[in-house]
């Protein structure tokens, strides 16, 4: 049994009605041998086969432009172009004037400790002239005076060389007797 079950218009060849499924490939052995036959002789229906092909091939490409991982992938694709022409400017634009790229490690950890020292005021010192000492060493009174005039400060900066310059100018300075890092 062939897959035309009605008779075609006059005029129209029988196989034409077959073209669809013979291009798709799902025709019986018998009808696509027919249809293969009839299209060796018959410029018409080769027409309309390639008519149909162009078809398909059409309607393939607008339905793939159409899908919405099609559409998706193609949005994705001009962010990702867009960031990178960005970065690109951004990195010109540091360069043009200059600034060289610093690579810097963000975390979410502690603050390095802070670091104190315990100085021992002058008896004679006034309370001016140890105000100057602290805004020199970039220092705050944490805990002080106690009986013996000792007081501890905590520093601004934990950089290991700036602590040291705190220490030595506080050791330098006549209103203070004594200074050392305190060990937390």
């Amino acid at each position: 049994m062939t897959l035309i079950e009605t008779t075609p218009p006059a005029g129209v060849h029988p196989q034409v009605l077959l073209l669809p499924w013979y291009l798709s490939g799902t025709l019986p052995k018998s009808d696509r041998e027919s249809v293969t036959s009839h299209l060796g002789s018959c410029a018409g229906c080769r027409a309309e086969l390639e008519s149909l092909t162009m078809l398909r091939r059409t309607l393939r490409a607008t339905l793939v432009a159409a899908s919405p991982a099609t559409r998706s992938a193609r949005r994705w694709r001009g962010l990702a172009a867009a960031a990178a022409v960005l970065i690109v400017i951004e990195s010109g634009v540091l360069l043009a004037q200059g600034v060289a790229p610093v690579a810097t490690v963000a975390s979410r950890g502690l603050a390095p400790a802070p670091v104190r020292l315990e100085v021992t005021a002058n008896p004679t010192t006034t309370e001016l002239a140890f105000r100057s000492v602290l805004l020199s060493l970039s220092a705050h009174v944490v805990a002080g005076p106690t009986s013996d005039g000792r007081y501890l400060l905590e520093l601004g900066d934990a950089n290991p060389a700036r602590v040291a310059a705190a220490l030595e100018r506080a050791h330098a300075s006549s209103a203070i007797v004594g200074a050392a890092v305190r060990e937390q």
